[in-house]
């Protein structure tokens, strides 16, 4: 019996403890809970709030033990709860959940989810309530954020360029996020289910499974292929890594682009062939580094290559003719506003030659004491060249204008009024021998044969000068002797000679053979001979001699005449200009001779130089080159 008692009074014990030690872990469980436990009665007063209540709404559970919950509350969740009907009574327990929203201590509503279990007696009354309350407010907020992030996200999806799609490494596709799909090949519905190899050819699927291969190792990848479905697009695509097995791509379709940039490379080649076979220099060119670009057309027109001049920029400037230079690089600097600037210049070639350009540049100011030209230069030589000859052939023109005048001039007065003195005379001379005067005779002959004699110099010399303005004098040197020639010279004017008592001396050696047009020569010694007796005086004297140097001949007539000042002198070998002047007896001139002596010793490469002093005579020389 004792052993019975004390068995029982142990097993007691034991569950005495067993009980203190559920109920002290019932409490830590508790107090340590996130949840909150409520006990209300059927007054729905609280009775019992866990601890764990401080940390959800900021309160104490002290604050809370025997206050009606319908007073806390901020809806009407326990009034309904009241309501319920007896048919939802099971085994005097009804359960259920509600959302329950109260205020915290600081202010802010704190948004619960409580379950519930009500306990009624056997009589069917309740008895009380037990509530499980659960804070949601920060998972609520997490589940809103995350419905405006998923929303963000599809918007940003939708109106985003690109076209997102979702696929596995062995390249089924898993998604395809975008509503907008104007830009797909092919309609969106086609992609579910599908792999790759369903729907495009060997290349593109090599080139995306590369790039998923690559991605799921990698993390990321970038590239850009084309596709033809229909018409040609060009695409740019990016992959990143979803997870061991998926990775997203997003595509872009860059054909507008890429057209683009064909179009400008297509461009930029025809400019560059424009410029590379352009026959101007294009360039480019720094005053602070020297030359950034030369085109090839420098190695056809100045024979260097643009290396060269790019790696010694002074080959330019110092190329440029000297008197040339200064006002280049004053137009370079004057320019450094923008405008462009046109200039000629020479400059020498490689090989040593001179050429005319055209450049037409624009220079600016880059930097501090930093000029950028950029400019093309044209070779104008040639252009150069015609105009020199325009303004050559204009002088002949002129000139050929000023002979053309002095011809008509010359045949209006100087034929005609020796023409009429012939005539007048002539008369007289028929009507002195009708009357038998006799004794006059004499007088109207010899002015009638001095004026026939000038009239057939002067027609001599215009037959002359006008085959050499017509070309039709060939110039023909030959060897033949310069004594004889002299001395025919002097037979031919022996009668003016000696009726003027003037000594003739010929100083040539009278073996002296030369090469020269006989013809012209003798014309031309013929004048300044014929001119030299009639400006000398009575019993004055003539000298022909000659003096050989190396590359030339002097061929020289001297004399003591009246001479000729220096301002006169320039005048004799122009044809525009009139001078004649009457010999030391009264000799005419025809104003031809030695324009024409200028004409043919020109014809032999030579000159006419003369020497004179008033008063003092007169040399004239012959120069001609020495031909062998």
């Amino acid at each position: 019996m004792k052993n019975n008692f004390d068995d029982n009074i142990k097993s007691f014990e034991i569950y005495n403890d067993e009980k203190i030690n559920r109920t002290k872990i019932f409490d830590f469980v508790l107090e340590n809970m996130a949840d909150v436990i409520t006990v209300i009665d059927h007054n729905l007063n609280i009775i019992f709030i866990s601890g764990s209540v401080k940390n959800m709404v900021g309160f104490s559970e002290d604050y809370f033990l025997d206050k009606n919950i319908i007073n806390l509350s901020l809806n009407d969740d326990f009034e309904k709860i009241f309501k319920i009907s007896e048919s939802k009574i099971i085994d005097g327990i009804i359960r259920g959940s509600f959302n329950y929203t109260f205020f915290h201590k600081d202010g802010h509503k704190v948004l619960s989810e409580n379950t519930y279990k009500a306990y009624f007696d056997s009589d069917e009354a309740l008895k009380y309530i037990l509530i499980n309350s659960r804070e949601v407010s920060k998972l609520d907020k997490i589940k809103v954020d995350l419905r405006n992030e998923k929303r963000k996200l599809q918007t940003i999806l939708n109106t985003n360029p690109d076209l997102v799609f979702h696929l596995d490494k062995q390249g089924n596709f898993v998604g395809f996020y975008q509503e907008n799909n104007e830009n797909l090949l092919i309609p969106p519905e086609a992609f579910v289910n599908k792999n790759l190899r369903d729907l495009f050819d060997e290349d593109f699927v090599n080139i995306s499974m590369n790039a998923i291969e690559y991605t799921l190792i990698h993390g990321s990848y970038e590239y850009e292929y084309e596709l033809t479905v229909g018409t040609k697009k060009y695409y740019h695509a990016r992959t990143g890594k979803l997870n061991e097995n998926e990775v997203v791509i997003s595509v872009r379709d860059i054909t507008e682009n890429k057209n683009t940039q064909i179009a400008l490379e297509e461009s930029e080649q025809k400019f560059r062939n424009l410029i590379e076979n352009s026959p101007d220099i294009i360039y480019k060119f720094s005053t602070k580094n020297g030359g950034l670009y030369w085109s090839k057309s420098l190695v056809k027109i100045l024979g260097y290559l643009p290396e060269e001049i790019i790696e010694k920029p002074s080959i330019w400037q110092n190329a440029i003719h000297s008197d040339d230079r200064d006002k280049v690089l004053k137009a370079i600097v004057d320019d450094s506003k923008g405008a462009t600037f046109n200039i000629e210049y020479r400059i020498k070639t490689k090989d040593g030659k001179w050429k005319w350009i055209h450049d037409s540049f624009i220079s600016k100011v880059i930097k501090e004491k930093e000029i950028i030209i950029e400019g093309h230069a044209s070779d104008i030589t040639n252009r150069k060249n015609i105009e020199q000859r325009l303004i050559h052939n204009q002088k002949i023109l002129k000139d050929l204008n000023k002979t053309k005048d002095r011809f008509f001039s010359i045949i209006a007065h100087d034929l005609r009024g020796p023409f009429n003195g012939i005539l007048g005379f002539s008369e007289l001379l028929l009507k002195a021998i009708q009357e038998q005067k006799f004794e006059k005779l004499e007088g109207y002959s010899k002015f009638i044969n001095d004026s026939a004699k000038h009239n057939f110099d002067l027609l001599n010399n215009l037959l002359s000068w006008s085959r050499s303005q017509t070309g039709q004098i060939k110039f023909s040197p030959k060897l033949f002797n310069l004594y004889d020639l002299v001395e025919s010279v002097y037979f031919s004017l022996n009668h003016s000679i000696e009726t003027k008592g003037q000594k003739f001396t010929i100083s040539v050696p009278d073996d002296f053979m030369i090469i020269a047009d006989k013809f012209l020569l003798d014309v031309v010694m013929r004048n300044i001979v014929s001119n030299a007796v009639k400006f000398t005086q009575m019993g004055g004297f003539i000298e022909v001699f000659v003096v050989a140097q190396k590359q030339t001949m002097q061929i020289c007539i001297k004399d003591n005449g009246i001479g000729i000042d220096s301002a006169n002198a320039e005048r004799l070998f122009k044809i525009d200009e009139t001078f004649t002047t009457k010999g030391t007896s009264n000799e005419a001139g025809t104003g031809l001779g030695l324009i024409i002596c200028d004409e043919f010793v020109k014809i032999h490469q030579g000159e006419i130089i003369v020497e004179s002093n008033v008063n003092e005579g007169t040399t004239f020389k012959i120069v001609i080159p020495v031909i062998k």
